[in-house]
């Protein structure tokens, strides 16, 4: 993420010799070189956002030691410790902190955030245990509450999503929150303000989501080459087609 006046850019990044999470700064009139890093207060940091008009990021730490000399092995799942942080980036403090009280939320590695307001974050969870039950796999925490509202699924989808959240975000009004289950070939939707579920979208390994241009409209992708637009209000696609030779992945951004 870029700070507000665009003169340095944000990077999640790990520290493998401590196995700790950091920022690293980066200097966007300089050709990017790294002048600095701060602490991302946890493990695994993922994604990082920007309170909007602030100088505080928040971070998703997924909680999760990994190593690149070990890919795709977890090497802590026993002892994880997911979070988010909020940190002014002007000085590397921690402003206030997220941690998962009950043991069993200890398993859901935080991945994926938004912020729809200056106070709230609505973050999407990765269950890293053989069996998912019904935990809320997308929740929002109010800044300085502790306090959470969980996005409830019924249960035929909850189980069929494997307890894995793939990607997030919230159409331009900032009324509605869409999050991508690949591996149970849906796209997700939900109210903001009252968590009330909206319904879903059926993609193969649908995971890259963006907010539309409209109210209610979403940008969607798979690694197949397919991409359309979907109204979660008026739920109808637009702009479908489908390249073969496009393997899409994860993630997509607006550029506004």
């Amino acid at each position: 993420i870029f700070s507000k006046d665009g003169n340095y850019l944000f990077v999640t990044e790990n520290n493998l010799v401590s196995q700790i999470g950091v920022i690293g700064v980066y200097d966007v009139n300089n050709s990017y070189v790294r002048v600095g890093e701060f602490s991302s207060y946890g493990i695994g940091p993922h994604e990082i956002s920007l309170i909007p008009k602030t100088n505080i990021i928040v971070v998703a730490n997924g909680g999760i030691i990994t190593h690149p000399d070990l890919p795709e092995i977890k090497l802590n799942t026993d002892t994880m410790e997911p979070s988010l942080a909020y940190i002014d980036y002007k000085n590397g403090k921690l402003i206030d902190q997220y941690t998962p009280q009950v043991s069993r939320y200890k398993k859901l590695s935080i991945r994926h955030l938004i912020i729809p307001s200056s106070k709230d974050v609505i973050y999407a969870c990765q269950d890293q245990t053989p069996y998912q039950g019904k935990v809320p796999l997308v929740s929002m925490y109010s800044k300085g509450t502790k306090k959470l509202k969980h996005f409830r699924l019924p249960e035929k989808i909850h189980t069929a999503i494997g307890g894995y959240c793939g990607s997030i975000t919230a159409d331009i009004s900032g009324m509605i929150v869409a999050v991508s289950a690949p591996r149970g070939n849906y796209i997700l939707f939900w109210k903001i303000s009252s968590q009330e579920f909206l319904g879903y979208l059926t993609i193969a390994d649908g995971c890259g989501i963006s907010s539309g241009i409209r109210p209610g409209e979403f940008a969607v992708t798979n690694s197949g080459g397919y991409f359309s637009t979907y109204n979660a209000i008026e739920k109808a696609s637009l702009n479908r087609k489908t390249q073969p030779e496009v393997k899409w992945d994860n993630h997509l951004t607006a550029v506004h």
